[in-house]
């Protein structure tokens, strides 16, 4: 029995995408980050766009920010305050990478896509950026 428990739990999570051990790969120019999915229908929705190439902008000196052209779910978690680190939507119809933590509320709401795991430093490099983000196992 309790090998059948262990088999039936092997194949139920290669067919669920989030018992896999995934990652959000993201390269700015010659730098890589990695972070954490969130498990959430918002972020499923975001993965069916990747690979996905934005040119971010700054916004307010704490996020680099993209509109999208594609509606994801907000099924997520909404809230409207962040932490560095965080890949959200924004409820208005964009990706926000946020890199300094100010305090700044979100009024329109964000569900967190993802936690960028270190490195998130670059993002204050620059004005605006290519910023790319793909799917990898890991």
């Amino acid at each position: 029995m309790k090998n059948l428990t262990a088999t039936l739990f092997a194949f139920l999570c290669t067919v669920s995408v989030f018992c896999q051990i995934q990652k959000l790969k993201i390269t700015t120019g010659e730098n890589l980050l990695y972070a954490q999915l969130t498990d959430n229908q918002t972020t499923k929705d975001f993965i069916k766009l990747l690979p996905l190439t934005l040119n971010m902008g700054d916004l307010g000196n704490r996020e680099k920010y993209s509109g999208i052209s594609s509606e994801l779910s907000t099924k997520g978690k909404v809230q409207n305050t962040f932490k560095k680190g965080d890949v959200a939507y924004w409820l208005g119809g964009g990706i926000a990478v946020f890199y300094n933590q100010d305090g700044h509320e979100i009024k329109a709401g964000l569900v967190v896509l993802a936690e960028i795991e270190k490195g998130i430093e670059i993002f204050k490099e620059s004005e605006s950026m290519n910023v790319t983000f793909e799917l990898i196992d890991k």
